[in-house]
């Protein structure tokens, strides 16, 4: 490629493909040869977030930003990615990426992937507010069990719940009673957190009941 005043050059404005990208900077960062991170972005007029993100993706080789591309993968989720290379073997495969690609929750899946086997409840819960899964198991225990008397079991999961969906903040003693809860029903089957109905709506919550081994 000749040489350019990088000046000249448009920065790719959109996240993805991410090829252009890492293209457009490689030919930057040489031609700005600014002495820190501050002074680089300053050169090239992006923010330091963002080229922190390109600098992230730009350890990726052309074979692994080729497959980035293929599933449209944006600069920021490439990036976060990129900060787990120990994850790199399970995570930059065609499945991976296409189920990745798919969900409205992309940082949040790679930040469980990150986690592994660490995952703990206050992880789930963090997921369960993100996909209003608290309030669809409400509806679902209200259409199976109706409205329940007060001081019973069934009132104080279906409080929680209802709690937990409308946004108030619940103590560490509220969400370990909806773990025991289930628990208990997922021996008892007496009701299902893991419904295909759930499922549609809360994919990610699902998943991690299905993985979780109790308490």
């Amino acid at each position: 490629m000749p040489e350019m005043d990088v000046k000249t050059i448009d920065m790719p404005e959109n996240d993805t493909p991410l090829a252009p990208i890492v293209s457009w900077y490689n030919l930057a960062r040489q031609r700005a040869n600014a002495p820190n991170l501050q002074l680089e972005a300053h050169w090239l007029g992006i923010s330091i977030p963002r080229l922190r993100n390109i600098i992230d993706v730009s350890r990726f080789d052309d074979t692994q930003i080729e497959l980035l591309d293929k599933y449209s993968i944006e600069l920021s989720v490439a990036a976060r990615i990129s900060q787990i290379s120990d994850k790199w073997e399970s995570m930059l495969t065609e499945e991976y990426l296409d189920e990745l690609s798919n969900s409205p929750y992309k940082l949040t899946d790679i930040w469980l992937t990150r986690k592994g086997d660490s995952v703990d409840t206050n992880d789930i819960w963090n997921v369960f507010i993100k996909e209003d899964y608290c309030g669809k198991a409400y509806q679902a225990r209200l259409a199976k069990f109706g409205k329940a008397k007060p001081r019973s079991f069934e009132y104080m999961v279906q409080d929680i719940l209802r709690k937990a969906a409308s946004g108030q903040a619940l103590s560490q003693k509220q969400t370990n009673a909806i773990f025991q809860a289930i628990n208990q029903e997922r021996d008892s089957e007496a009701f299902s957190w893991t419904s295909e109905r759930l499922r549609s709506h809360c994919p990610k919550s699902v998943e991690l009941v299905e993985n979780w081994d109790g308490i």
